[in-house]
């Protein structure tokens, strides 16, 4: 993929976040695993005027978390890089997960067919009640207010009636749209996310986790994935 592609697949999952001077593409995916608070940059200043650029818990002064320790944010970046490979898909498993899902699809089109047969025919009902009640006000049996009364029942049932079909018959296509998406960034994902520039960096991360948590020590890593990303990394 190039990276315009790899950029409009990303650009419905973004969340308007300003960019900020001294902002970093992690902040905002990377949290403490001990308290779940958003790590923070912190630039540290030597005598000698280097400067050291860390994460740290934004509750780390406080007593309520026992994460004290600031974590290098070039370690930070590549642990997250290397977390990658963990979710990534090769052409056999991506064919599997595709496979399984459009079989899924298929069971829940019949479904929405069935209902959609339904669907038409509450609209015939429908439709036909609406021509009984035009014609009964039309000979003086029912009283103008009764009239509207039910003419606004008739009419809010028709507009659920017609949602429901639209929202049917849009719902298989995206669905296939978000896992072929979706499937296209998980393919090679390390690869992808390495090479890719920073503004793209921060896009993935947002848009594939919902929070990527950390400690100290480099075992202390855990994350959650936005869907479809969970589902299908767990497809079972």
């Amino acid at each position: 993929m190039t990276w315009s592609t790899v950029q409009d697949i990303l650009t419905s999952r973004r969340n308007g976040e300003r960019s900020r001077e001294h902002d970093h593409y992690l902040k905002g995916t990377v949290f403490c695993v001990e308290c779940g608070r958003r790590l923070i940059v912190q630039h540290t200043r030597t005598k000698a005027g280097r400067v050291y650029e860390y994460f740290v818990c934004h509750r780390s002064r406080d007593t309520v978390c026992p994460q004290r320790k600031a974590l290098p944010i070039a370690q930070v970046e590549q642990r997250v890089a290397d977390l990658y490979r963990t979710i990534e898909l090769n052409p056999a498993q991506r064919e599997r997960i595709e496979q399984i899902v459009l079989v899924k699809l298929h069971r829940q089109q019949a479904v929405n067919d069935e209902r959609l047969t339904q669907i038409a025919v509450e609209a015939q009902t429908i439709d036909a009640n609406q021509a009984k009640l035009l014609e009964a006000y039309y000979a003086g049996a029912i009283p103008r207010e009764l009239f509207l009364t039910h003419q606004r029942r008739l009419n809010a049932e028709q507009a659920n009636l017609v949602r429901e079909k639209a929202k049917m018959e849009s719902n298989n296509a995206d669905i296939r749209q978000r896992l072929c998406d979706a499937l296209d960034l998980l393919q090679d994902a390390h690869a992808t996310y390495t090479d890719a520039p920073v503004t793209v960096r921060k896009q993935l991360n947002r848009a594939i986790f919902a929070g990527i948590f950390l400690g100290p020590d480099p075992t202390q890593i855990r994350a959650e994935l936005n869907e479809p990303f969970a589902s299908i990394t767990q497809p079972g």
